[in-house]
């Protein structure tokens, strides 16, 4: 991996310009490259929300721009399609390519549907159910809302005390703690920091405003795209005794399949990091129903075809600019972060 972002940045510029990013898929026919994206950034220059910075990603333009090139030198699977060569144990001879995004958006619907139709691109939208039916952000954005919002210059928070001069490296931290800490630490995190900070948390309207409908959710199921499970309420399987992961898994099916109609075939581990499930989550995904699981990185940012793993097959998140997610697409066990 380039570790160095401007040597990482000209690389990427230089394989582009000689045309090599767009030879190289046609010689790496065994990989199966999974993209997870999450939001869809407006278009203005200095764009700023009040909620997680990090989750945003290309504008419109952008992704538009990353899906033509993806159709013209990949071939864009379905989730049937993966699900069916998954199940043959086939080897494509042709580079194949999975899109997916993650907690549903409102953005998803409205800036990313329109492009992937008309590139006639599948993909997958991953839904935390109780996200959907509460009408509730989830906390990372919580977290970052909070953080944003307070007046305070320091936060005392659990015995310990924050300056909030770069408020970026907070959220990053509390973010990073509800990811790894045991779920009785994180269980009331969001309602103890909004307390700390002195700020309440954004209202019904605002939460409501950026979350897709059941309705809308129902209605791209019937296009070219699946709606896939991302759990009950998206919290760190790991951190979870046995039992309420199997009932994360198997209500969120049921929510998920009870709204659309349709069977939720997928699932996507929360944070999906190496650290966020374990071989028994895998093994529960399997017992509650889905035919396959997505998880993210891992030993390698891609999945090869001789060793698939069906219930951890690994997704990467993609840059914005085009160069180097073109770069980051073709090589990703160099660009891959």
């Amino acid at each position: 991996m380039l570790s160095i972002p401007g040597k990482k940045a000209f690389v990427a510029s230089l394989l582009k310009r000689t045309r090599l990013t767009s030879l190289i898929p046609k010689l790496s026919p065994a990989l199966l490259i999974v993209l997870a994206y999450h939001r869809i950034r407006p278009e203005e220059p200095g764009f700023d929300p009040p909620f997680d910075r990090g989750v945003f990603g290309p504008t419109v333009t952008e992704f538009e721009e990353q899906v033509g090139w993806l159709c013209r030198h990949y071939r864009i699977l379905s989730e049937a399609e993966l699900l069916a060569l998954i199940a043959r144990q086939a080897e494509p001879t042709d580079p194949c390519a999975v899109i997916t995004f993650d907690d549903a958006y409102k953005d998803n619907y409205r800036r990313a549907r329109p492009v992937l139709e008309r590139h006639g691109a599948p993909a997958i939208f991953f839904v935390a159910s109780d996200i959907v039916e509460r009408r509730r952000l989830g906390w990372w954005d919580q977290i970052a809302y909070l953080v944003k919002q307070t007046t305070l210059d320091t936060l005392l928070f659990r015995g310990e005390t924050f300056a909030l001069a770069d408020r970026v490296v907070v959220i990053r931290r509390f973010l990073r703690a509800m990811k790894c800490e045991p779920a009785e630490r994180t269980e009331r995190f969001v309602e103890e920091l909004a307390s700390a900070c002195q700020v309440e948390l954004p209202s019904v309207e605002a939460q409501d405003a950026e979350l897709m409908t059941w309705d809308e959710l129902r209605e791209s199921a019937g296009g070219v795209i699946a709606i896939g499970s991302h759990t009950h309420t998206h919290r760190v399987l790991s951190t979870l005794p046995t039992e309420v992961q199997r009932n994360e898994l198997a209500r969120s099916k049921y929510e998920i399949e009870r709204h659309i109609g349709k069977e939720v075939r997928t699932v996507a581990f929360p944070t999906g990091g190496a650290n966020a499930f374990t071989a028994r989550t895998m093994q529960l995904a399997q017992e509650t129903g889905y035919t396959a699981a997505f998880s993210y990185l891992g030993p390698a940012p891609y999945n090869r075809w001789r060793s698939l793993q069906r219930f951890n097959l690994r997704r990467l998140c993609p840059p914005d600019s085009f160069a180097e997610f073109a770069a980051t697409v073709a090589l990703p066990s160099v660009f891959a972060r």
